[in-house]
């Protein structure tokens, strides 16, 4: 990622001290030389999979929470084996969701995600509701 945001950026530099860059670059050998557009498909596609793969680990990191909780309280004896329904599993991975959240970056990353979320939400609601006249 780090070698494509540099190569679009000579991309960008017009002139003289761009060709310079461009040669810079490809004299180093960083890949094959591309297109700009190439670039940034390339460097989308990248971030995309980096943030997918962030949220795969959270959602694991949550399941794994429940499920080590469940285990504890068989073991303890507070409750006999339980297996939760799919509403409930829902909520309590958001929860887990939530604490992971919390301790990666506290509270305020917390409340940028319930921003967005009421954001999301009101646009949906927004989208359903009759035209003023």
């Amino acid at each position: 990622i780090k070698h494509l945001k540099e190569r679009i950026r000579v991309h960008r530099i017009t002139g003289r001290r761009g060709q310079k860059m461009r040669r810079k670059i490809k004299e180093e050998g960083k890949g094959a030389w591309t297109t700009l557009e190439e670039d940034e498909t390339e460097l989308k596609r990248l971030q995309q999979e980096r943030t997918t793969r962030h949220k795969s680990q959270t959602q694991r990191l949550a399941k794994q929470k429940i499920k080590k909780q469940l285990r504890s309280s068989v073991i303890s004896g507070k409750a006999g084996p339980y297996f939760p329904k799919k509403r409930e599993w829902k909520q309590m991975e958001l929860e887990a969701k939530f604490d992971v959240l919390h301790k990666q970056g506290g509270n305020k990353a917390v409340d940028a995600l319930l921003k967005k979320k009421r954001k999301k939400n009101m646009g949906k609601a927004s989208k359903f509701m009759p035209p003023a006249s």
